[in-house]
């Protein structure tokens, strides 16, 4: 029994003491989970699958043997989850470059107005797409497949989040045309790719993409009103000048 208490200990330290050298990483949009990260994670989760085998035979009746494993299956799934969130936390870096990249449009910033008149590209979020989809890939062919779903999952809300945080910062600002277009591609876009990855509509749909969506919706209709606004004036067809030609 401590035998088995200490491998598992062994196994969940490896996989901490990976961490710094993570953190040490500068993300790129060629950057894909290392396969050291994927063999560390696997071992925990390989461990955990086996918990019964390893901590007592499932028939045992003695209730220390069952105390024993359910204590080693939760230090190991809380491992695991940590393990999860911080991947996924690393990994969403490339998307908060390019939401930096897209503040400079804000409407209250000094340099707005001269990356307008500069032509934005809508092809700046093209690589982040490729980034995820290579990693997605990565995630399906060397995590264990009874928990690529929970990582993946895990990966979408960290990634929603964050596009989640950079709008609440962005509450009171009407947000410029261009970077409606953007977070817009970016939030189909990521729709597309995790539910091609097998992720549910459950799943994809949860109340960080209700709030997404329903502010992305606000924002098209107010800029909307906002273009034709300013068209009618430019072609003097506000209500004054109807009113004064009718005169």
């Amino acid at each position: 029994k401590q035998w088995y208490q200490r491998r598992v200990a062994i196994t969940a330290g490896g996989v901490l003491q990976t961490y710094p050298r993570l953190q040490r990483n500068v993300i790129t949009y060629n950057s894909v989970l290392p396969d050291e990260v994927c063999v560390m994670m696997n071992s925990c989760i390989t461990v955990r699958i086996h918990a019964n085998e390893l901590c007592g035979n499932a028939t045992n009746s003695n209730s220390s043997e069952y105390s024993y494993r359910t204590e080693i299956n939760d230090l190991l799934t809380q491992r695991i989850n940590v393990m999860f969130e911080f991947v996924c936390t690393q990994l969403s870096q490339c998307l908060d470059i390019l939401l930096d990249k897209l503040s400079r449009y804000d409407k209250d910033s000094i340099f707005s107005h001269l990356y307008t008149i500069m032509g934005p590209k809508l092809a700046i979020v093209e690589p982040l797409f490729s980034y995820v989809r290579q990693n997605n890939v990565q995630m399906k062919q060397e995590i264990h497949p009874s928990s690529t779903s929970c990582l993946l999952l895990c990966w979408y809300n960290s990634l929603l989040t964050t596009i989640a945080d950079w709008l609440t910062e962005r509450e009171n600002i009407d947000m410029h045309h261009f970077q409606l277009c953007a977070i817009s591609t970016i939030f189909k876009t990521l729709f597309s790719e995790f539910s091609s990855q097998g992720l549910t509509e459950e799943q994809l749909r949860n109340a960080t993409y209700r709030m997404i969506h329903n502010r992305i919706e606000y924002e098209e209709t107010m800029n909307t009103l906002n273009i034709d606004t300013t068209r009618n004036y430019a072609y003097g067809y506000s209500d004054s000048s109807e009113s004064e030609s009718a005169d």
